[in-house]
């Protein structure tokens, strides 16, 4: 039966009680399972199945060319989900190990299927670069734009702010998401730092590194009272993509809104 109508509430709630302790429907990285049970949902699950959400919100995050590379065998809707997963386990405890060779013999030779290689997960990294004048008369506008001028294939610029540093200077704050394998911060601090005549130094203020753990639900869900963030935050969405994965904690609690605040400043 899997999941049920996926339409339905019923459908959702057997979705999002799956999904609880997994992060995807099969496996430990992405494949066609996800594909197959995310074109059946009509949009994002409601907020009240915060397991589904996180879980449609990762998807949604992977690229056409990225969900192109999803390994895996493609099977019908129902074959996925809780009862799917009983049949499996019931085909695995009627494997005997103790059968004779006569038995074996006696069955119809099996045509191997050799699986295909599954994607490696792609790692990102969460950064806020702090970006300083040499002094108050230095335009902030232009540093912002030429750091958003700067572009590589896996860097994703984020919001921004001005923050003071005291005596009338300010800094750009400055959020990104970067693939690993991509993207460098020596890189990108030699861009940055090349404009000489406005830039004075760039420093990393904060880096999450190699994400591969959810945030947990109100990350994902937006709540406005989640640390100050509103649906609308550019830094927010950077979040919610990268930090969707895995079910998790409160472990960015501080990160974002306490000891964090220090360096991040209010996040409105």
């Amino acid at each position: 039966m899997g999941f049920g109508d996926l339409k339905s509430d019923g459908g959702l709630q057997s979705l999002n009680s799956y999904l609880k302790d997994k992060s995807y429907i099969e496996g430990y990285v992405p494949s066609q399972a996800d594909l197959i049970v995310f074109a059946a949902l009509t949009g994002p699950p409601k907020a009240s199945y915060c397991h589904a959400l996180r879980w449609f919100t990762h998807i949604s995050s992977y690229t056409d060319q990225e969900k192109a590379g999803f390994g895996g065998v493609k099977k019908a809707l129902n074959e996925y989900g809780p009862s799917g997963a009983a049949a499996k386990a019931e085909n695995d405890d009627d494997f005997d190990l103790f059968a004779s060779d006569e038995e074996e013999e006696e069955e119809a030779p099996k045509v191997k299927v050799v699986p295909k290689a599954k994607p490696k997960p792609v790692a990102k990294s969460m950064l806020v670069l702090d970006v300083k004048p040499w002094d108050d008369e230095t335009d902030m506008k232009q540093i912002e734009d030429h750091v958003r001028s700067i572009t590589m294939d896996g860097l994703n610029w984020g919001s921004s702010k001005l923050v003071p540093v005291g005596y009338g200077i300010k800094k750009l704050q400055i959020s990104a998401v970067i693939e690993d394998d991509k993207v460098s911060v020596d890189s990108l601090e030699e861009q940055i730092t090349a404009k000489d005549d406005l830039v004075q130094s760039m420093d990393v203020a904060v880096r999450y590194s190699r994400l591969r753990q959810s945030c947990f639900g109100e990350v994902v869900l937006g709540k406005s009272s989640c640390w100050g963030l509103g649906p609308g935050d550019g830094f927010q969405s950077q979040l919610r993509k990268v930090l969707a994965p895995l079910p998790g904690d409160g472990f960015l609690r501080e990160l974002v809104a306490g000891k964090g605040a220090g360096v991040l400043g209010p996040v409105a």
